[in-house]
């Protein structure tokens, strides 16, 4: 799996301070041909595992579970980030996760 270290190394400074994205090439050299879709879908589970975890009055957490009270377009609801997290889940077959979110310590040691 790919470590904290080469995960920042997505974004890279060059000599004048100007970000830039890597290129695929560099990517693919740093995660060594790991499929890059499910290391996205884990580090989304890691994400929501974090944000269930820290104060309910948190900015973060507040707009992740936040409501807005207007009226939406028509058509078919766009698909929300916790919508497709919560389907990757119950795809996994894991239940009660917000339980087992909270109870987990840092480091994924239960």
């Amino acid at each position: 799996m790919l470590s904290e270290r080469n995960f920042e190394t997505v974004l890279v400074c060059h000599k004048n301070e100007l970000w830039r994205i890597r290129r695929n090439d560099e990517l693919d050299a740093i995660i060594k041909g790991e499929n890059i879709v499910r290391f996205i879908k884990c580090q989304r589970m890691r994400w929501l595992g974090h944000i269930e975890r820290i104060q309910d009055t948190a900015i973060s957490k507040e707009m992740l579970y936040g409501k807005l009270y207007a009226t939406r377009r028509r058509g078919r609801p766009k698909m929300r980030w916790l919508d497709d997290v919560s389907m990757d889940l119950r795809k996994m077959g894991v239940n009660e996760w917000r339980d087992r979110a909270r109870n987990e310590r840092p480091g994924g040691i239960s």
